[in-house]
């Protein structure tokens, strides 16, 4: 399903106005926070030797209404991103959450995004084919109604 920008740009106005959540996240050099701590963002990377733990580079922006951060690959080369994450507050748009990632490598990788306040787990992948590619889910996460922690 294709959001257009206008209503992307209505979603965030109108959850700038929803009141602001409890942070659980801790972040660290693997778990990327986003809108404000709500949710955990953690990124596993495979070349063919292995399936291996990303670093965050730095959370990028984090608010209430729209975050992303950035994650690379190698840990002497924390420059060279290879994983942007953003996530929007889509509540008073379609009463979701939603996730993009954009991705600069071929490499396979697996995004792991747990929503702190409710536990809900969403597995997203893209399979080690040389082909740099990213995505995107308006209907992530319909956990909108859920108390904060």
């Amino acid at each position: 399903m294709r959001i257009p920008k206008l209503l992307v740009a209505a979603a965030l106005l109108l959850a700038s106005a929803l009141p602001a959540r409890a942070a659980t996240c801790v972040p660290s050099s693997t778990d990327l926070c986003l809108l404000e701590g709500r949710f955990t963002a953690r990124l596993s990377w495979d070349d063919g030797s292995g399936v291996k733990d990303a670093f965050v580079a730095a959370p990028r922006t984090d608010g209430s209404d729209s975050a992303a951060g950035l994650f690379f690959y190698y840990v002497e080369d924390a420059s060279n991103w290879e994983i942007l994450v953003k996530m929007i507050d889509g509540c008073r748009t379609n009463d979701r959450f939603w996730v993009l990632v954009a991705g600069s490598t071929g490499f396979g990788w697996t995004l792991e995004i747990t929503d702190e306040a409710t536990g809900v787990v969403r597995t997203f992948t893209h399979p080690l084919d040389g082909q740099a590619s990213g995505l995107e889910d308006f209907e992530a996460f319909a956990t909108c109604a859920a108390a904060t922690p």
